[in-house]
Formats: structure tokens, sequence, C-alpha cells
């Protein structure tokens, strides 16, 4: 059993118009609700053997401020590839996952984290699967619990979602 965790990141600012989008940064509310979301996360005990986060600066600031609220260790990897990923790519990018890793969390952007959530969850709340297929927000996180012993198995349907969060929830 594998477990994939997914982490939107949080609310970006749009202040600054000559920022290309791969430099933008968190806006204030953003930088809150990704400290917020830290919170939750270890309350929860959620402490993935390791993260692949987006280069964009909004995505690695999101998992700074959140994991700064989380206690622990994790193995993470700045990933050029999660960048605006549909999610096919994301999918091929989880099943190159090494097996001795149990708990995955991909910190990234819509519409692909959104999408795989979907195509993975055969299983779960009605309404959360609907919920996410309509609007994952910024900064919200969803858990899956994947049917299989090797991220190589990994195939549409194959998972259970254990929990969804929106940090709006949380203020």
């Amino acid at each position: 059993m594998k477990t994939l965790h997914l982490l939107r990141h949080a609310k970006s600012s749009r202040k600054d118009d000559s920022l290309e989008d791969h430099a933008r940064p968190l806006a204030p509310r953003g930088r809150r609700d990704a400290k917020a979301m830290g919170r939750f996360l270890a309350q929860q005990g959620i402490a993935p053997d390791r993260v692949r986060c987006s280069t964009a600066r909004r995505a690695a600031q999101t998992w700074r401020r959140a994991a700064s609220a989380m206690a622990g260790e994790t193995d993470e990897v700045a990933d050029e590839s999660l960048y605006l990923a549909d999610s096919d790519a994301l999918l091929e990018l989880v099943r190159r996952e090494d097996d001795s890793v149990a708990s995955l969390l991909l910190v990234g952007h819509n519409p692909g984290l959104a999408e795989l959530a979907v195509v993975l969850c055969d299983d779960g709340p009605a309404a959360i699967l609907e919920r996410i297929a309509s609007k994952f927000p910024t900064g919200a996180w969803a858990a899956i619990a994947l049917d299989c012993d090797s991220w190589r198995e990994i195939r549409p349907t194959c998972g259970r979602l254990l929990g969804f969060q929106a940090p709006r929830e949380l203020r």
C-alpha cells in the first residue's frame, strides 16, 4: 500500500505584472494559508517520506511555510517537471518513484493535481470527490491510498480518497 498526498500551492500574488508566471510569490493570504495547512498536516500526523515540489516560487514558498510547522525531516526534491504538469505527466512522475518511499507528497499546480486525484480515486466520499473535480482550491491538500505495492503499478481508479482539506475551512 502506498499513500500519495497532493498539496496545491497557496494563493499567489499578481501584484507585479512584470514577473513571469514561474516567479510569482505567495500573496499574504497564501503565506498564512500555507502555514495553517502545515499545522493541520502536523496535527493529522502526516509525515511523507518524500516531498517533490514544483520549482515555481509560489510552490516552493508553500512547502517551506508548511514544512516549518511540521516536525521531522523529510526528503525534499525540487522537481521542475511538476511545474504546470498535467495529470498524465504527474502519473508518470509518480510511477518513477523509488519503492522505498511509502508516502509521497507532491506540491504543485492545478489543473493537474485535481485531475490526478479524480483519475486515481475510485472510492471515497462522493461529495468530496465531486468537490475536487469542480475546484481544488489554492492551498488545498488531498490524501489518496493506492491499492498497490509498487509505484510502477499505479493506474487509474486504484485509489481511495483518505482526506481532503482546504485552508479556508481552517480559518
